[in-house]
């Protein structure tokens, strides 16, 4: 994935809320591309069976990470 960002400052030379914003934002990147990817992964035929399915699927997920 390219970079968003078209420049990057040192973080010696940022203060510490500028360098936790560049972390958080970095993390709401990666997350959005890998939500994207899911997104771009399911059957091109859109039928709610495999939009369902994904559905599932997460939730599993999600109810392990809760756990």
């Amino acid at each position: 994935m390219e970079n968003i960002f078209s420049y990057k400052i040192e973080s010696s030379q940022m203060l510490p809320y500028e360098v936790a914003i560049e972390k958080e934002a970095t993390s709401i990147v990666k997350l959005l591309s890998s939500y994207w990817s899911d997104f771009l992964s399911i059957d091109p035929v859109w039928n709610k069976e495999s939009i369902d399915k994904k559905m599932h699927e997460d939730n599993l997920v999600n109810q392990k990470l809760v756990a």
